[in-house]
């Protein structure tokens, strides 16, 4: 019997310090190893975005500065108590963390509304903003159809059904929360976008507006 108990002790004592060094060192390298992989997976957890070109100017939503808009030969405009007027570049300040929204014209043809942000910690001028908005209407043109010359990667936008977005935009996926629409998202750990095509009614009508929006302004400088 003391035979017995004694080695019932000992199992009991190597049953004990195997847990222990399991505790000790399998669950902890477990873990390193899953934080490295998810590390990794940060690190290089990134989504391209389709660049939309107006008239010639491409637009890298988060990266494109207002001046690029301005050597383009495009202008920017707002509304005033219902007055459209020109933006005035030489006495207009974007202060700090602040997105500003005006509409942007070449000559006298409403192109896209944008909101560009001063990520900074001071006042800069509009045109050092970044471009984290930019919505085509056709509801704003006079005509209300979209304006020519504005693509989406290398397509033109102007006359295309909703019918034909999935052939010509397939990472773009149908948004089941609302009909007429489609949808690319990116959400990581490093960016917050969302690029979009809506409708009008049935598949067969024309895109009557898209865009693109970065929800992060200042996370891809």
């Amino acid at each position: 019997m003391g035979k017995k108990i004694f080695w019932g002790i000992i199992y009991l004592i190597a049953a004990g310090m195997t847990a222990l060094t399991i505790w000790l060192y399998v669950v902890p390298e477990r873990e390193i190893q899953v934080a490295e992989q998810v590390e990794g997976e940060a690190e290089i957890s990134w989504i391209d975005m389709p660049v939309f070109t107006l008239r010639g100017v491409p637009v890298d939503i988060g990266r494109t500065r207002v001046q690029a808009l301005l050597d383009g030969g495009l202008t920017l405009k707002f509304y005033r108590d219902g007055e459209l007027l020109e933006l005035d570049l030489e006495n207009s300040v974007a202060e700090s963390r602040m997105q500003y929204s005006m509409m942007v014209y070449d000559g006298d043809e409403y192109l896209a509304d944008i909101g560009c942000t001063n990520t900074g910690e001071t006042s800069c001028r509009v045109e050092e903003c970044s471009v984290d908005l930019l919505d085509v209407r056709s509801s704003n043109t006079e005509n209300g159809q979209l304006p020519a010359g504005i693509l989406v990667g290398e397509t033109e936008v102007a006359g295309l059904t909703m019918a034909e977005i999935p052939e010509k935009f397939p990472e773009f996926t149908e948004d089941r929360q609302a009909s007429s629409r489609y949808l690319f998202t990116a959400m990581t750990p490093h960016q917050s976008m969302v690029a979009y095509f809506s409708g009008d009614g049935t598949a067969d009508n024309p895109v009557a507006e898209f865009g693109i929006r970065n929800y992060a302004p200042g996370s891809v400088e």
